[in-house]
Parts: C-alpha cells; sequence; structure tokens
C-alpha cells in the first residue's frame, strides 16, 4: 500500500493495482483518509472540468517501507457530479529502474501478454 501525501501530510492511500510498464504508469483506486477532507477544502484543484472531475496535482506517492516514487507526476481524480462518486490516483513517468523494483508485478504481468511465446 502507497500513502498518497500533500505537503506533508497522508491524505490517501492506494495499492497501485494497475500499471503500463513500458510507460512507467501505475493507476488505482484512490482511498481518502480523515485528513483528505480538509486537503480538499484547503487546496485548490489543479483542474476541473464541466464533467465533474477534479484533479489535484503535485503529489507525493510514498509506499510503507518509505520507498517514494521520485521523478513521478502524481495526480489525485475525483469523478462524478458529486465529486465522490469514484477516486482514482496515478503515477506518471516513474522512471524505469525504480517501476522495476517497486512494481515487479506489474513488469511481469506486462511481459507474459506481450512476450513472443504468448
Amino acid at each position: 500500500m502507497f500513502n498518497i501525501i500533500a505537503n506533508g501530510t497522508v491524505i490517501g492511500r492506494t495499492a497501485f493495482e494497475h500499471g503500463d510498464a513500458p510507460m512507467g504508469v501505475a493507476f488505482g483506486a484512490f482511498l481518502p483518509v480523515e485528513d483528505f477532507a480538509e486537503f480538499r477544502a484547503t487546496t485548490p484543484m489543479t483542474r476541473q472540468d464541466d464533467g465533474g472531475v477534479c484533479v489535484w496535482s503535485n503529489l507525493v506517492a510514498m509506499s510503507a517501507e518509505g520507498i517514494a516514487l521520485d521523478g513521478a507526476t502524481v495526480t489525485v481524480f475525483v469523478f462524478g457530479p458529486e465529486l465522490s462518486e469514484e477516486m482514482e490516483v496515478t503515477a506518471e513517468g516513474i522512471p524505469s529502474p525504480l517501476y522495476e523494483r517497486v512494481f515487479a508485478h506489474h513488469v511481469q504481468d506486462y511481459e507474459a501478454r506481450f512476450s513472443p511465446e504468448s
């Protein structure tokens, strides 16, 4: 499980259950914690569109083992008219050696799907 951090405060968690290894992307459900309510009330969105999608960027993702996804752009998306129907977090641009170490299962899944023997 990864903590999603804004200005030193954990605002949520994710398992980054999905990934795109060649692109250096991991994404998954965003599970807000109690401090997310204050973050949301006090932090302007990076972007909001007419479809009810709110976006916060410039976040940090850190594993339970203390490994930060340095170099990644971490973004939380909140979807739906009430801005609570679905929440997702993405980490994009994770450098290859770090991705391979932290998300070895995503790399293995990709290789299994696209290996010449498949």
